[in-house]
C-alpha cells in the first residue's frame, strides 16, 4: 500500500513539475529578448582603428513632422542616441571615434564627408532609421553602399558585416530578399555622404520608425543600447576578418628610382599571418583576386606562392616624377584590400 501510494505522489508530482516548466517556458518566449552587450574577445582588434559615426539628420526640429514617427518621435534624436551609444563601445576597445554631430546641430552631406576624410577615418558609418508613408507594418534592417559592387568592394565588406550585426542585435520579423542596397536605386548619383567620403563607407537604416511598435520600442534606451551592440559586433567582425594588402618592397615606398622601366616587387599580406594565426605558410589570399594597377592602370604580374611576392615588369618607359601603386587582394574571409596606393619617384 505504503509502494503504490509513493507511485501516486511520484506521478503528481512530475506531472505538476511538467506543467509547471511548460509554463514557464510559455512565459518566457513572451517576455523580450534579453539584452546583452558583453564585449567578446575578438573585439580587441578594434583597437587602434579610426572610425567615423555619422548620427543621420539633426538641427531640423523646427520642420514640421520632419523625419518623426507616428507620434513625433524624431529620427535625429534617436540616430545619436544609438551613436553615442556606440562610441562609448569602441572606445572602451580603445577605438579613436569621430563623431560628425554630438548634439542636435544641422551638418550638412558635404561637411559630414569632410569630416571624415579630413580626420583620414578608416571607415564611415551614418547611421538611420527608416520611414515609409501609408505602410506601418513595413518594418526591416537595410545598409546601403554606394554606386554598382564594382566600384564598392571595400563598402560591401563593411555593409555585409552591419547588416548581419544589426538585424541580429533587433531580430526584426522580416528579412527583405536582400539587405543590402544601391544608393543609385533612390538617386541618380547616390548619396552625398557616401559619395563624397574617401574611405569605406555605408549607411544603415536600422529599422523603419513610420512602424508604430517599433517606433514605441526606439524610446527605450536599453533597446537602442542593443542596437548599437549590434553596429558594435558588426564592426568587430569586419575588422577581426583582416586587411589584405600589398606592401611595395622594390621599389620601397616613396623612394626614387633612376630607371624609367623598373621591375616593382610587393609582398602579399592576408591580414591575419601577421597576428601569429596558425594558419598555411603562404598567405591566404585567393590568387585569381590579385591585381595591380600603376597610375590606375592595370599591369600584367607573376605572383610566386612559395615566397608570396608579386612581380611587375614595366616595359614602357615611366614619366618623370611620382608614380601611383595600388594591389588589390582579396583574403580567405572574402575581405578586400583598402584603397591606399603606395608610391615611388622616377
Amino acid at each position: 500500500m505504503q509502494t503504490c501510494l509513493f507511485y501516486k505522489i511520484a506521478v503528481i508530482a512530475s506531472v505538476f513539475l511538467l506543467f509547471a516548466g511548460c509554463s514557464s517556458r510559455q512565459e518566457i518566449t513572451e517576455q523580450q529578448i534579453p539584452l546583452h552587450t558583453e564585449l567578446p574577445a575578438y573585439t580587441r582588434h578594434l583597437k587602434g582603428f579610426k572610425i567615423c559615426l555619422d548620427p543621420g539628420h539633426g538641427g531640423q526640429a523646427h520642420v514640421p513632422n520632419y523625419k518623426r514617427g507616428p507620434t513625433g518621435i524624431r529620427e535625429a534624436e534617436v540616430n545619436l542616441k544609438v551613436a553615442l551609444h556606440l562610441r562609448d563601445m569602441l572606445q572602451e576597445v580603445g577605438t579613436t571615434v569621430i563623431m560628425t554631430r554630438v548634439d542636435d546641430s544641422y551638418v550638412s552631406l558635404a561637411k559630414r564627408s569632410q569630416i571624415a576624410n579630413e580626420s583620414n577615418a578608416d571607415f564611415f558609418i551614418s547611421l538611420h532609421h527608416n520611414g515609409i508613408d501609408n505602410s506601418p507594418e513595413t518594418n526591416y534592417t537595410s545598409t546601403w553602399y554606394h554606386g554598382d559592387a564594382d566600384d564598392s568592394r571595400q563598402s560591401l565588406d563593411l555593409a555585409r558585416y552591419i547588416q548581419q550585426g544589426v538585424s541580429d542585435a533587433l531580430r526584426l520579423p522580416r528579412f527583405p530578399a536582400t539587405g543590402l542596397y544601391s544608393d543609385k536605386l533612390v538617386t541618380a548619383s547616390g548619396f552625398g555622404v557616401l559619395r563624397l567620403t574617401e574611405c569605406p563607407a555605408v549607411l544603415c537604416e536600422a529599422s523603419f520608425l513610420s512602424n508604430p511598435e517599433e517606433e514605441t520600442r526606439l524610446q527605450d534606451n536599453a533597446y537602442l543600447r542593443q542596437e548599437a551592440y549590434g553596429y558594435f559586433l558588426g564592426i568587430a567582425r569586419y575588422v577581426t576578418a583582416g586587411f589584405p594588402k600589398g606592401v611595395l618592397i622594390d621599389p620601397q615606398h616613396t623612394s626614387t628610382v633612376k630607371t624609367k622601366t623598373p621591375h616593382l616587387q610587393i609582398r602579399v599580406m592576408d591580414g591575419l599571418h601577421e597576428r601569429g594565426a596558425w594558419m598555411l605558410k603562404r598567405q591566404q589570399v585567393f590568387t585569381a583576386s590579385i591585381r595591380v594597377k600603376v597610375d590606375g592602370v592595370i599591369f600584367p604580374h607573376h605572383y610566386d606562392r612559395n615566397t608570396d611576392i608579386i612581380t611587375v615588369a614595366i616595359e614602357k618607359p615611366l614619366s618623370n616624377g611620382v608614380h601611383f601603386v595600388e594591389t588589390e587582394l582579396v583574403n580567405y574571409y572574402g575581405k578586400h584590400s583598402l584603397p591606399s596606393p603606395q608610391r615611388f619617384k622616377v
